[in-house]
C-alpha cells in the first residue's frame, strides 16, 4: 500500500466506560494498514474487577476520521476515532455512536499526533491509489462492450392517439 514502511505506532489511551462505572485501558497502534485498539476494562471504584483483554481491528476503509485534541487548555489530549461501521465501536465500552473518545496522558501527547498524522497519511494515499486505478481504467465504449442508450425503445411506442374535442 504503502511506498515506505511504517514502523508501529503506538500510544497508551483511557476512556470511560458504562457510564464511569469503569475505567478502559489499553493501546492504539497503527502499523501503516490497520488501526488496532487492545483494550481491557476495569471498576473504576478499585480497579481489582477486570475483564480479559480483548482487541478490535479497524482496515482503513472502515474509518471515516480520526482526530486529536488539545482538551482542556491543552492538558487533557485525546484522540476522537470515528468509525463508518457502526458493529466495528459497538463493541467498545464507552463508544457511543460509531465515535469512542480515548484519552491521552500529557507526556504521550506527541506520539498520539504523530499516529494521527500517519494515519491521516495512509488513509489519503489509499483514497489516491484507488482513483488512480479509476482514472487509468479504460473506457470500453467505442468496442460495444457499454450498450447504446434506450433511444430506440421509445420511437418503437405507437403515437399517442389524437385528442378529441368537444363540439
Amino acid at each position: 500500500m504503502t511506498s515506505r514502511m511504517l514502523d508501529r505506532i503506538s500510544v497508551p489511551i483511557s476512556a470511560w466506560a458504562y457510564q464511569g462505572a469503569a475505567d478502559l485501558q489499553g493501546m492504539l497502534s497503527f502499523d501503516g494498514k490497520r488501526l488496532t485498539l487492545g483494550f481491557q476494562t476495569a471498576d473504576a471504584l478499585l480497579g481489582l474487577i477486570k475483564s480479559k483483554t480483548r482487541e478490535l481491528v479497524m482496515e482503513l476503509p472502515t474509518l471515516d476520521e480520526i482526530e486529536y485534541g488539545h482538551g482542556w487548555f491543552w492538558l487533557m489530549p485525546y484522540v476522537r476515532v470515528q468509525s463508518n461501521d457502526f458493529s466495528a465501536l459497538s463493541e467498545v465500552p464507552g463508544s457511543e455512536g460509531g465515535q469512542l473518545r480515548l484519552s491521552v496522558k500529557f507526556r504521550h501527547r506527541k506520539q498520539a499526533q504523530k499516529l494521527v498524522e500517519a494515519l491521516r497519511f495512509a488513509r489519503a494515499e489509499a483514497l489516491h491509489e484507488a482513483l488512480e486505478v479509476d482514472i487509468n481504467q479504460p473506457l470500453n465504449i467505442d468496442r460495444g462492450q457499454n450498450p447504446a442508450p434506450a433511444e430506440s425503445a421509445v420511437e418503437e411506442m405507437p403515437p399517442p392517439p389524437p385528442k378529441q374535442t368537444e363540439s
